[in-house]
């Protein structure tokens, strides 16, 4: 069926791997984020929105997707990966370190990729991954909330 050719040959975009530099430091921790496509073909004018932040556990509010973590349109063929690194800035406060170490933050990873494929359909796929005093040393860790992908 038409249904069964479009899903074995297009473009499947998903975040892979979040990896997390020291938050223990007055340094802003880096986040390196790595996504792949494991589809047949390519996913065309990808956009890739995200967002990094430090909240306390008890905030349940929600997390938004701002434009400001823009990445421009790209182009990523079947088996290839992207990646990209952000930081803090000026938002990484010197209370951060400590709050960490105490398990008063949580760091999070989280945004919106979009893009189009070989059917000319858009797909997105959103992500939401984090980091706790208990994570392991380096590694983001997919939040059971907030990953989803078309």
């Amino acid at each position: 069926s038409a249904d069964a050719v479009v899903s074995q040959l297009r473009a499947y975009i998903s975040l892979i791997d979040a990896q997390i530099t020291d938050a223990t430091t007055a340094a802003s921790p880096e986040i390196k984020l790595l996504l792949k496509n494991s589809g047949n073909t390519p996913a065309y004018d990808l956009t890739w929105l995200s967002v990094e932040q430090a909240r306390e556990p008890a905030d349940q509010g929600p997390l938004k997707i701002e434009t400001d973590g823009f990445v421009g349109k790209l182009s990523i063929g079947p088996g290839a990966t992207s990646d990209k690194t952000q930081n803090f800035g000026d938002e990484w406060r010197p209370i951060h370190p400590r709050a960490f170490l105490e398990g008063k933050v949580i760091i999070y990873a989280y945004g919106r990729i979009s893009y189009r494929d070989t059917f000319n359909i858009v797909r997105s796929c959103q992500y939401r991954f984090l980091h706790k005093r208990d994570s392991p040393k380096g590694r983001m860790e997919a939040d059971s909330d907030g990953n989803q992908c078309d």
